[in-house]
């Protein structure tokens, strides 16, 4: 049985990129991804050609508002710790944007990777060790 196939709908980069590989023809509706541009998915977000198209999750414009209300709740942030997983797509750039945000401010950024749950743990230990004074969380967590 062969299938006439109009539209494939996806969560997540996983899934869009096997159906990306799979037809360059049939519309791909994606409906999360961290990151579409870097993913090589589409060329803008704005324009994003090709067979692709949806919604984003990109959430690195949010970087300096996360930054700000954390100002807000510790005014005197000098030391911040970035807890996430270094394999998630997208959190290397939203590192980047991060350490953007924070720009030339005397605030000290700690990455503190969790590839598993046992991570995480460790991670605010480190946290901890590294008198971080507030953890700002990344998506993907374990």
């Amino acid at each position: 049985m062969h299938l006439k196939v109009d539209v494939i709908v996806t969560s997540g980069s996983v899934t869009t990129r096997h159906a990306k590989d799979a037809t360059s023809t049939i519309p791909i509706v994606m409906t999360q991804d961290n990151d579409p541009i870097g993913n090589g998915f589409v060329a803008s977000l704005a324009r994003p050609s090709g067979n692709i198209t949806g919604l984003s999750n990109v959430n690195r414009e949010l970087s300096g508002k996360r930054l700000d209300l954390l100002k807000e709740v510790v005014p005197r942030l000098s030391r911040l710790g970035v807890l996430g997983t270094s394999t998630f797509p997208g959190n290397a750039l939203n590192l980047k944007e991060t350490e953007l945000a924070v720009g030339a401010s005397a605030i000290k950024l700690q990455y503190l990777d969790a590839l598993s749950p046992a991570d995480v743990e460790t991670a605010f230990r480190e946290a901890s060790k590294g008198r971080t004074e507030a953890v700002l969380a990344l998506g993907g967590l374990c």
